[in-house]
């Protein structure tokens, strides 16, 4: 028996013995090495002198399957339903590959014929990248539960798949979508283009007009879980929202964006929980045949404000992120007028040609480069 320090950040040190009584390898981790030298010696004394102690409780001698240990850990971790939906759409391919399979039988050679059997079909690689991630979590987590031993799938490592990110709608395909889009989308995307929210239900047809503040121009945004230490958020309403804001509210429904359905000679309305449909509806009525996702209206906001001179700070916490770098990297899109005005921000180069007409540039590229030694 001894102790080991494993690369984790929670519970590294590990205590493992062998059983007496079942003959088998079992461990047990800690948060602190005093925690693990104190249970170490505690073993040691109960291998010395009590060696009955040891019963068969922590062993039945009949390993979890992979599909047992993912039950325990989404019962374990309480995923929304949403969340939990999308973990067993993905591990449905996976569990004929290794849902009958004990951790240790799953091996780095087993994970690569996963990935290979996931691959088939033309399935893009971020996809499979996202099934092999559900995986090592269920992994990790029995692990860290002290469920299994071994977890051969610590640091495996898939391709790096391809980052599609499309251009963000246009103001005029925005308006020609609006020109043909019924009531309840014309409000789901004014304010996603406006306001700058998540599109859906974590967020924006969460709000109801109890959220509003029309007199101080203000809004009051639920969060949605991914920064759980802004569980809300206030927005300022721009002034072109307002009018729209002032004509909605006059309907008197709870819900901004609601649908209006009658049922028994009466009108219902009814939150709205997807606008999928109507949203590809009014792409085919407006003509656009390119691909745009309702949350490119959310890529669309941070795009243009940024574009048209917006701090980088105000705009990740307008949009709920905790820091800049998300927006950087996943919502900010180069507009051709940016792309252009990059093309021409540096210095003009003094070229000959052969007729002996000289280009006449305002900074010769020279000059430029002396100023910079003296600078």
């Amino acid at each position: 028996m001894a102790i080991q320090k494993r690369d984790r950040k929670a519970k590294p040190y590990q205590v493992y013995y062998v059983n007496p009584s079942t003959r088998k390898r079992e461990t047990r981790s800690f948060a602190t090495l005093r925690e693990a030298s104190e249970y170490d010696s505690e073993i040691k004394h109960r291998l010395k002198f009590k060696p009955e102690s040891f019963g068969t409780e922590h062993s039945s001698g009949i390993a979890p399957s992979f599909q047992t240990l993912t039950l325990a850990y989404l019962k374990h971790k309480r995923f929304p339903p949403k969340s939990e939906n999308e973990t067993f759409h993905h591990l449905k391919p996976v569990m004929p590959v290794i849902g009958h399979l004990t951790a240790e039988e799953i091996t780095r050679s087993t994970l690569r014929v996963l990935v290979m059997r996931l691959s088939e079909g033309g399935i893009k690689q971020n996809t499979v990248n996202r099934r092999i991630s559900i995986v090592k979590s269920v992994l990790a987590w029995a692990e860290d539960a002290e469920l299994i031993e071994v977890n051969h799938a610590r640091g495996f490592k898939c391709l790096r798949g391809e980052d599609t990110l499309l251009q963000p709608p246009t103001p005029g395909e925005i308006e020609r979508i609006l020109a043909v889009a019924p009531d309840h989308l014309i409000r789901a995307v004014t304010l996603s283009f406006y306001l700058g929210v998540r599109v859906g239900p974590s967020e924006l047809l969460r709000l109801r007009w109890e959220h509003f503040d029309l007199e101080r121009k203000k809004v009051i945004v639920h969060s949605a879980r991914k920064n759980p230490k802004a569980p809300w958020r206030v927005i300022d309403l721009k002034e072109a929202l307002m009018p729209l804001l002032l004509r909605w509210q006059q309907d008197g429904h709870e819900y901004v964006i609601h649908y209006a359905r009658r049922a028994h000679g009466q009108v219902v309305d009814l939150p709205v929980t997807t606008f999928k449909r109507s949203w590809h509806t009014a792409l085919r009525a407006a003509g656009i045949t390119r691909r745009i996702r309702p949350y490119d209206l959310r890529h669309a906001f941070a795009t243009y404000a940024l574009a048209h001179g917006a701090d980088l700070k105000s705009v990740s916490e307008i949009m709920g992120h905790a820091d800049t770098s998300m927006v950087l990297k996943r919502y900010q899109h180069a507009l051709p007028a940016q792309k252009l005005a990059a093309i021409n921000a540096g210095p003009v180069l003094k070229v000959a040609t052969s007729n002996g007409y000289v280009s006449g540039p305002k900074t010769p590229l020279s000059e430029v480069a002396t100023h910079e030694k003296v600078q």
